[in-house]
């Protein structure tokens, strides 16, 4: 599918994409389940020169057409569902798609994308129809990738994920040093991190407290690519996936090139080659609201700066926006993960303010439309709650703004402990 998303750029512009939705097979139900999800496309095609496309794509990536049984398995099955608002009938095109309104495997992806849009032969809206639809099947969304050539996937909703931190860095505001140019202590901190209960190993080489030092890409990969190497080398993480948290595409690729399978890109794409690294690996890519860390094209702003009564709101939209130019890159929907930058927002009130709102900003304001993620482990409003001063002794606080993030909606956790 990610293949196929390629490939639908080249006869088109790609405006948006829906999750990904794993779903039980309907009317031939003797074989495995479909992964489906919906795209919204600009092209100068006409529908049937469309519908050549789509068809010349699905052979591409290896379908055999006319040697399936019908909704048999297949590798990859396009359907236009809808052309503007036009209706076609013809021997080999209905437009719109006549089994929409029965199908919950494409009314949800479309719900994501167009709930608005009326049908224009049943004159309601694609989020009405799937209402009235029930739901009567599981549908799950999921969140795919790679590690060590074999498939994973993460499941919405099924439970919290926890990314464990692993800096190698000398400055970290927590845990600054204690990786630092040590390759084999850092791998016995990833492997204590798995036993524990890690999802995911989240390895940096660059300080992102605010006013960090920039270290430059060079000694970023120098830092980060041994002990990547050696994680999947160790039997205890070599199928543990492993996410390198940079704002630099060529420390990205330098990481992903030597095993590592997720992007945490704390700028949110503001290096212009980010999203083409992402889309080369076919790499989830985790996009963060970050008003404090320093970038070259960047500078961190006054602590305090940008503290207004719609924080909520200038967070979504800022992470929405990154998301659509995200998925214009070619990166689908069910690559990108959203994190409100807790702990980067320029003061402790505004921090506060996400962790209490993050359930309205995660289900109203982002639709629940996307896999989010919060990190807020450790972090300096937690001290100046408890009046702790070492980083290290803020567990408990950390406890508890993880508590508030899984009540909110979190997908994945990012924490030290």
């Amino acid at each position: 599918m990610h293949r196929a998303v390629q490939l639908l750029r080249e006869i088109g512009e790609i405006v948006c994409t829906a999750s990904l939705y794993e779903t039980a097979p309907q009317y031939v139900t003797d074989q495995p389940p479909f992964l489906n999800s919906a795209c919204l496309i600009k092209t100068k095609l006409d529908a049937h020169a469309l519908m050549e496309a789509t068809q010349r794509i699905e052979k591409e990536v290896g379908r055999k057409h006319g040697t399936q049984r019908r909704w048999g398995p297949r590798e990859l099955d396009i359907d236009i569902l809808f052309f503007n608002d036009e209706r076609i009938q013809s021997d080999d095109l209905v437009v719109p798609h006549p089994r929409i309104s029965e199908r919950s495997f494409v009314l949800g992806p479309l719900a994501e994308i167009a709930a608005d849009y009326v049908h224009p032969v049943l004159h309601r809206t694609i989020g009405r129809l799937y209402g009235d639809l029930g739901h009567p099947e599981v549908v799950l969304r999921i969140v795919p990738f790679s590690v060590n050539a074999q498939s994973a996937h993460w499941l919405w909703n099924a439970r919290t994920y926890m990314m464990g931190i692993l800096n190698a860095t000398p400055d970290s505001f927590s845990d600054g040093g204690d990786n630092f140019d040590d390759v084999d202590k850092a791998v016995r901190t990833a492997v204590a991190m798995v036993t524990e209960g890690a999802d995911i190993i989240d390895v940096g080489g660059q300080s992102t407290r605010p006013n960090a030092k920039l270290v430059g890409a060079e000694e970023e990969i120098r830092r980060v690519v041994p002990i990547i190497q050696k994680l999947r080398e160790h039997s205890a993480t070599r199928a543990v996936p492993i996410s390198i948290d940079t704002f630099s595409a060529q420390v990205a690729d330098a990481a992903l090139s030597a095993g590592a399978n997720v992007i945490n890109d704390v700028s949110a794409g503001q290096d212009e080659a980010m999203f083409s690294v992402a889309v080369k690996h076919k790499a989830p890519i985790i996009l963060l609201h970050n008003a404090s860390v320093k970038t070259e094209r960047k500078t961190a702003p006054e602590k305090g700066e940008g503290s207004t009564p719609d924080l909520l709101e200038q967070v979504s939209t800022y992470l929405l926006h990154r998301a659509a130019a995200a998925q214009q890159s070619g990166i689908p929907r069910w690559h990108i993960i959203l994190d409100p930058g807790i702990g980067f927002l320029g003061s402790h009130e505004n921090n506060l303010h996400m962790l209490r709102g993050f359930g309205k900003w995660n289900r109203q304001l982002l639709g629940n439309s996307f896999f989010t993620c919060v990190g807020a482990s450790r972090k300096g409003f937690i001290g100046a709650l408890t009046g702790q001063t070492d980083p290290k002794s803020r567990g408990y606080g950390t406890a508890a703004t993880t508590t508030a993030a899984v009540a909110g909606g979190a997908q994945l956790l990012r924490v030290h402990d």
